[in-house]
């Protein structure tokens, strides 16, 4: 049985991973938050913590074979530049040396597109260090990006697709639009359950917008004939 370890697991992304894999027996989810959950799924454990905490978080990770780090702040905006280094940055050094230190066998780490943002800088600058961390450990690493998630209360950038489509389409700014279009929750969580099935066999494997789109292109459209 393959346990599945998820840091940030109460959040808006950890929540609907979690609800997508509650039914799979085969394998076993701890979901880490600071405030323990109960849930009714039999292969589901809540486990209640500090993930900042590097000792107890590298006890934590003895066994299991996929960590899927989701932990930072939870409305990243330009003026959270502090939140930046203290949650996301020192959360991915803490689960990257306890993941090593723990013998962890594959990391899915989600972090954010790394197309240069103005607005934004300090995030994408802390993600990227972030993922460092996670490729320093050795381990087998998937790394996903997205710029924004669009879901339950998170749908006013929807807005904005219309405008994205038009960017696309022209050659100067196709590279930037792509890499910024948001992405819905449902083919971004099947980003992370392909990942979880498909462990990186190389050093690092990146998923990026388009590649998340491309998931969804084939739940959508091949896995109904299937």
């Amino acid at each position: 049985m393959n346990t599945i370890y998820i840091t940030g697991a109460s959040g808006f992304i950890g929540t609907a991973l979690i609800r997508r894999l509650e039914d799979r027996k085969e394998l076993r989810i701890i979901g880490l938050s600071r405030s323990q959950r109960k849930t009714p799924a039999p292969n589901v454990k809540w486990h209640k913590g500090d993930p900042l905490d590097l000792a107890f978080l590298s006890k934590e990770l003895v066994g299991v074979d996929t960590l899927v780090h989701l932990v930072g702040i939870s409305s990243p905006s330009p003026f959270a530049d502090g939140g930046f280094i203290d949650v996301d940055l020192k959360s991915a050094q803490v689960a990257a040396e306890a993941a090593r230190s723990a013998g962890v066998k594959h990391i899915i780490f989600v972090s954010v597109a790394q197309e240069r943002s103005y607005i934004m800088d300090a995030y994408q600058s802390a993600r990227a260090l972030a993922e460092n961390y996670f490729k320093e450990t050795n381990i087998p690493l998937s790394i996903i990006r997205p710029w924004y998630v669009l879901g339950p209360g998170r749908w006013w950038p929807s807005l904005l697709l219309p405008i994205y489509g038009l960017l696309e389409l022209i050659p100067f700014t196709r590279k930037k639009a792509t890499a910024f279009t948001p992405v819905l929750l449902e083919p971004f969580i099947d980003t992370i359950h392909f990942a979880i099935d498909n462990p990186a066999e190389s050093k690092v494997v990146y998923y990026e917008v388009e590649d998340i789109q491309q998931i969804d292109f084939y739940r959508v459209t091949i896995s109904p004939l299937l």
